[in-house]
């Protein structure tokens, strides 16, 4: 009987405990992969959501865009709506990302004010995309818009 030829339950053991032992370093590495996937994502998804939110307000004044940062104001509910964000500026179509608008001011001799997008994922509490663009200052101007700072 010594004459069979085959493997052993000694070698087809080992045999096994090496591939466990190959299979659980390519399985790190999926799961790895997909979350560093899952964070290119929500960051790309980020970034062209401070874009779109930075195209819609382009076109406004500061006052608009105080009356955002506040949180308050006539107008607030269709700002919103416009940039696609509920009553906690977290977005609609992805309500793990938040928006965050600062009003930088205005820099000397010029009439207009630098302001901030940030988008930040809630869950990690990160900033994943920021941009800055320039609006019309408000200053010397009323509610409709005319000038009166003569």
């Amino acid at each position: 009987m010594k004459n069979e030829k085959g493997f052993t339950l000694v070698e087809i053991l080992a045999s096994m405990v090496i591939l466990f032992i190959v299979l659980i370093s390519f399985f790190g590495f999926f799961t790895q992969s997909a979350l560093f996937t899952r964070i290119n994502q929500d960051s790309l998804q980020a970034t062209n959501l401070a874009e779109e939110v930075m195209a819609v307000l382009r076109g406004k004044k500061e006052d608009e865009i105080n009356t955002l940062i506040s949180g308050a104001g006539a107008n607030i509910d269709q700002l919103r709506a416009e940039l696609g964000v509920n009553n906690s500026n977290q977005f609609i179509e992805n309500n793990s990302l938040q928006l965050r608008i600062t009003n930088l001011g205005a820099s000397d001799g010029i009439q207009l004010v630098q302001v901030k997008i940030e988008i930040i994922h809630t869950e990690r509490d990160s900033v994943l995309a920021t941009r800055y663009f320039w609006v019309e200052a408000s200053i010397g101007e009323d509610a409709d818009g005319n000038d009166n700072s003569t």
